[in-house]
């Protein structure tokens, strides 16, 4: 997961915007007390929508308070409270998931850059051995995951949907995992999320990776960000369309709101700042 699953904040009321700024919040903090200070370094947009969906499916009530930031204590924000165990599994796939991507670079990568991977897998191994035997679902759904794209993309000539298809199963394993209830329709969500993901990374990426000489299954019919993210219009409104059709199926019981923008508006503004991500 790459940051890439956002809202659209101009589309939220401002009601709904503090309260996807509590959970991103209680989301760092919940990172913090259960896997230390380096494991906040794991939290971007992607995991407060996992976490959203976490919350949604629960019929509990959420409070939200205000505290300091950790980074800025002479700022104030405000929070989650009472919501630590349903934060439990985004904070675990969050650690799982970093680990994964660490040990991707280390296998992709050459010369002092894959030993700069080595360095940072060896340092957060504590920290991924404790978030797997809290989800142990999730370890081995990612360590099969992971391993698959590895093999996947050492193979000549792979197409796009091959490529993505390994990302979009794991992810939709993953969401399957939030709730008995939903378990179709979410796995059904996560694997077209997930698949979304992907096609939008390798379109940001598709320059940095012709340079340097990393795999990209979009290498061989696009040369430019502007020619790929042009390409792949289609794919990606597809797969959004998929995503948005199986999370109308969702029973869940509050946040549908904040759920709803990310997939309709904030996957859209994604698309359109395509090529003013910086790397």
């Amino acid at each position: 997961m790459f940051g890439y699953v956002k809202p659209d904040k101009s589309e939220l009321r401002i009601k709904e915007y503090e309260t996807y700024k509590a959970v991103y919040c209680a989301l760092c903090k919940e990172l913090g007390k259960r896997y230390g200070l380096m494991s906040r370094l794991t939290l971007n947009y992607d995991y407060a929508f996992l976490a959203l969906l976490c919350l949604a499916v629960s019929d509990a009530p959420e409070q939200i308070k205000s505290g300091r930031c950790v980074y800025n204590p002479l700022k104030k924000c405000n929070y989650l409270c009472g919501s630590s165990q349903k934060l439990e599994y985004a904070c675990a796939v969050s650690v799982i998931m970093l680990y994964y991507k660490l040990y991707d670079g280390a296998n992709d990568s050459k010369g002092a850059k894959k030993l700069i991977y080595k360095t940072a897998l060896r340092l957060y191994k504590k920290q991924h051995i404790k978030a797997a035997k809290v989800v142990p679902e999730v370890e081995l759904i990612v360590s099969d995951g992971i391993k698959s794209q590895i093999e996947t993309e050492k193979q000549s000539d792979v197409s796009l949907d091959k490529a993505a298809d390994q990302s979009a199963m794991m992810l939709g394993k993953i969401f399957e995992c939030i709730s008995v209830e939903n378990a179709r329709a979410l796995y059904r969500l996560g694997y077209c999320l997930g698949k979304w993901v992907y096609i939008i990374d390798a379109v940001c990426d598709i320059e940095k990776d012709i340079k340097d000489g990393s795999f990209n299954p979009l290498k061989d019919k696009c040369r430019t960000v502007k020619d790929a993210k042009e390409k792949q219009k289609e794919n990606l409104n597809f797969c959004i369309s998929e995503a948005a059709a199986a999370f109308e199926l969702l029973k869940i019981h509050k946040l549908k709101n904040i759920l709803g923008n990310i997939i309709y508006c904030g996957t859209r503004i994604t698309y359109i700042n395509i090529g003013e991500r910086k790397k």
